[in-house]
């Protein structure tokens, strides 16, 4: 998962990130964002797993909020997805995401001979099928086609009765049930690293990428205006993934706030 991704679970205008994943630890807040109870914890169970978080829920609503406000919101929001995290309600949550998003074992296509078997019945069915649509076919193609199907009823009696043949077949049979295995170890392994058992692992995941991807806003930076919109004047900065620059709208007390609950529960996560 790629930092600018990452920077949506938290980042997406910070405060507005925040309160669109569950931010409502009073009552009035509710009503004031227009969040109900049970979307803003399935919006954190989702937030964690697929790193990212519609923050258009509640942005509208803390970005008029005053600058000095805006951080106790994010620390009320951030308080409560921490509370909600560490529920048996959440975890459950998570184990049927998780569990929802388990690859597929490969399904058995039987032993090596069965498989070379299965494939000589297909191949005899198919010239059968063939053998029935010549009756149809128009004089000059009938005898083209009846030619075919003798050779390629030759072709499989032939290959039946090769030993060497029926090795090959039963070799790519194998080495075709080998390559699923290993496809399956594979996408097992990055469901394994992407939904980690304990929550908690996600969780830690989550706030040192939302840390990274926060460490170097410049609050500095000058804006410009070109066509009533504004535009940072140093192109370093323009270039920057949208999030970074969602860190510096709402600004520095806000994100200083959610960067310093970040740590201390990253610390505590740690501890355990």
């Amino acid at each position: 998962m790629t930092h600018r991704r990452v920077a949506t679970w938290m980042v997406g205008g910070v405060a507005a990130v925040a309160l669109s994943i569950g931010v409502a630890w009073a009552a009035d807040l509710w009503g004031r964002l227009g969040v109900r109870e049970s979307q803003a914890k399935s919006e954190t169970v989702r937030s964690l797993t697929a790193g990212s978080v519609p923050f258009y829920l509640a942005a509208k609503a803390v970005m008029a909020a005053p600058s000095a406000a805006r951080a106790a919101l994010v620390v009320e929001g951030l308080t409560w997805a921490k509370a909600f995290a560490g529920t048996a309600e959440f975890k459950a949550a998570y184990a049927q995401t998780r569990n929802a998003n388990k690859p597929d074992a490969p399904v058995s296509k039987g032993t090596p001979d069965q498989q070379a078997k299965a494939q000589q019945d297909e191949q005899r069915k198919q010239i059968e099928e063939m053998k029935k649509s010549v009756a149809s076919m128009p004089p000059e193609l009938r005898a083209q086609m009846e030619q075919t199907v003798k050779e390629l009823e030759a072709q499989l009696k032939q290959q039946a009765a090769d030993p060497k043949m029926q090795e090959l077949t039963r070799q790519m049979a194998a080495a075709g049930a080998k390559d699923e295995q290993d496809q399956y170890q594979r996408r097992l392994a990055d469901w394994e690293r992407d939904y980690p058992a304990e929550p908690s692992v996600l969780v830690s995941r989550r706030l040192k990428q939302y840390l990274d991807t926060c460490a170097d806003i410049d609050y500095t930076a000058k804006l410009t205006s070109r066509n009533g919109k504004m535009y940072f004047a140093d192109q370093r900065y323009e270039s920057k993934p949208s999030e970074w620059k969602l860190c510096y709208r709402v600004g520095r007390e806000t994100l200083d706030a959610t960067r310093t609950f970040a740590r201390a529960w990253l610390a505590e996560l740690t501890r355990k």
